[in-house]
């Protein structure tokens, strides 16, 4: 599957739409803050990149941020490794919010656990505790592993 094609995946289902066509804008579409975290998160594990949430603000339209992606897959794959259209699965762990607003850690390529949703933030659990320490946000939940 091309990176196009999961994006339009991701969005049909964030979004509970049929069809989205190449030059719809995702927040005209229905989508919002917590819904493009979850596009962030859920595409870092389908293409094993880090998709910072910012990327899908500066470019709303399905073609405009599936090219931004697929320039970052590009890069993200070693030169002359024979690699395939299949990306990396993500590695390490990502930080969840809950709707109390706790954050917890859990494995960046499990499924987030019902009532928890991610924030984005992909890394070792070092790296996610440190963007947690930087923010002032507090953690002891971890969630899974």
């Amino acid at each position: 599957m091309n990176v196009i094609d999961s994006v339009r995946e991701v969005w049909q289902k964030i979004l509970g739409l049929d069809s989205i066509s190449a030059d719809d804008d995702f927040f005209h579409l229905g989508g919002h803050s917590l819904s493009a975290m979850r596009v962030s998160a859920q595409l870092r594990r389908t293409l094993g990149i880090k998709v910072p949430t910012q990327l899908l603000v500066v470019n709303p339209t399905l073609t405009q941020f599936a090219a931004v992606l697929s320039e970052r897959v590009a890069a993200a794959q070693p030169k002359g490794s024979g690699a395939t259209d299949q990306p990396p699965v993500a590695q390490g762990w990502a930080v969840l919010v809950n709707d109390t607003g706790d954050h917890g850690l859990y494995p960046a390529d499990a499924p987030a656990p019902g009532g928890w949703l991610p924030t984005g933030q992909i890394g070792t659990e070092a790296e996610c505790r440190h963007w947690l320490d930087t923010r002032d946000l507090d953690t002891t939940t971890r969630v899974g592993r």
